[in-house]
């Protein structure tokens, strides 16, 4: 499992240019349906043969982060 912070605060527009980019560089990935929690965290979830991505925009940790089963250092960083 990789996790990469991205951010130390919730960001709703890095979240969603976050998504975006994975959608463009990901290779055969099926996006999920958008969860938004009461608070206003979001998570994205993506299905790809190689694994799960979760972007999570998470108010309650106050933090944006990519939890996913594949390496996306090459695209994220």
């Amino acid at each position: 499992m990789y996790s990469y912070t991205l951010l130390n605060k919730p960001d709703n527009a890095l979240f969603l240019e976050t998504c975006s980019l994975i959608e463009s560089r990901v290779d055969k990935i099926t996006k999920e349906k958008l969860l938004i929690d009461v608070d206003g965290s979001c998570i994205q979830r993506y299905c790809t043969p190689l694994g799960i991505i979760k972007v999570s925009n998470d108010f309650e940790t106050y933090a944006l982060y990519v939890d996913s089963d594949i390496d996306l250092e090459k695209i994220l960083l």
